[in-house]
């Protein structure tokens, strides 16, 4: 965090066991909100550098994060495809978006002349065995 008048550093995001992807302030310029790449989620007193809370949010990294235009909510996008609804001020999850998968609930057990890498992918795509 910079002081822009002074050109100072006020203080730094310490994350020790994983790097922060993405970043997003909360509506009043008091609150950071940063996403990890083991999927957290963290709230930050802007002015202080403190947590004041930490989510797991997304299995693998969360990649975008952003306040809605009215400051209520947060959303973040994961790796894992999900796009998460969050109150911004209690950092309670609401929702769960999901884009539709071109094979979800397809039973593939007993599909015979398909690779093991091919079923791997079909099962990524909403597939079952």
């Amino acid at each position: 965090m910079w002081d822009t008048h002074l050109g100072t550093c006020v203080w730094r995001l310490k994350e020790l066991d994983s790097a922060v992807f993405a970043v997003a302030w909360g509506p009043e310029g008091d609150l950071l909100v940063s996403g990890r790449t083991d999927g957290m989620l963290r709230w930050w007193d802007a002015e202080q550098g403190r947590i004041l809370a930490t989510v797991q949010a997304h299995d693998g990294w969360v990649r975008s994060i952003q306040v809605s235009p009215d400051g209520r909510m947060v959303a973040s996008s994961g790796e894992d495809g999900l796009i998460k609804l969050w109150d911004i001020q209690s950092r309670r999850h609401l929702s769960t978006l999901r884009g539709n998968r071109p094979y979800e609930r397809l039973t593939i057990t007993g599909v015979t002349g398909l690779t093991e890498a091919q079923k791997a992918t079909l099962r990524v795509l909403g597939a079952v065995e």
